[in-house]
């Protein structure tokens, strides 16, 4: 399960999370560490794959089923 405190406005985090560009920039935490979407599908059913660890390895892969997606 994913959870996360945001000072911002529902609307806003929806639109950040389903946007992949702004969900890697988001998902980073710290500038040495990267996210990177090779497949990004935000729908019910739909899933992404990326790779994320340090920026110039990496070499962690994950794989994400959205099941339920609840708009704003």
């Amino acid at each position: 399960m994913f959870e996360c405190t945001c000072a911002a406005p529902v609307e806003r985090v929806f639109a950040a999370f389903a946007n992949p560009v702004e969900r890697a920039n988001c998902g980073a935490p710290s500038d040495t560490a990267a996210f990177i979407y090779d497949k990004a599908d935000f729908r019910e059913g739909g899933t992404d794959n990326f790779r994320c660890g340090d920026k110039s390895d990496p070499l962690y892969l994950d794989v994400t089923t959205y099941y339920d997606i609840v708009h704003n």
